[in-house]
């Protein structure tokens, strides 16, 4: 079964598409350092065996980094479960979207049923910085 995920770092420039084929998303997410506290709250929303479960899904993956730039509020609302499972979902796309696929005002459906919006938008250095729903 194979996995493909995309990687956009939210608070940086670049994005990472990785393919594996015996891996599952989680198993792909601990492979880099930068995913600690979007592992840790996957885990915390009961969302690891939905994401260990038959794919293909499509994972937007804030870094660590981006993950500090959250007001306290944010963090506050994590605290319900269901908020945070929700918060969580927005990131999961069911089946493949590759970045080639991604341009101003696509919008892709989340696992929570929600329509996500991304845009693209030309950094300093020529590099490309995505945006899902403005953030």
């Amino acid at each position: 079964m194979a996995y493909k995920i995309l990687f956009l770092v939210l608070s940086l420039f670049s994005t990472i598409c990785v393919v594996r084929s015996q891996n599952d998303i989680i198993d792909v997410l601990r492979d880099f350092q930068e995913f600690k506290t979007l592992l840790q709250l996957i885990q915390e929303a009961n969302l690891t065996d939905t994401l260990r479960g038959k794919g293909p899904f499509t994972v937007f993956a804030p870094v660590d980094k981006a993950f500090v730039e959250l007001p306290k509020e944010a963090w506050k609302s994590f605290q319900d479960v269901n908020i945070l499972r929700q918060v969580m979902s927005l990131h999961v796309v069911p089946g493949n979207v590759m970045s080639s696929e991604l341009r101003n005002n696509v919008l892709l459906s989340s696992a929570e049923g929600q329509n996500i919006r991304i845009n693209v938008y030309q950094n300093a250095t020529g590099g490309k910085k995505y945006s899902l729903n403005t953030s």
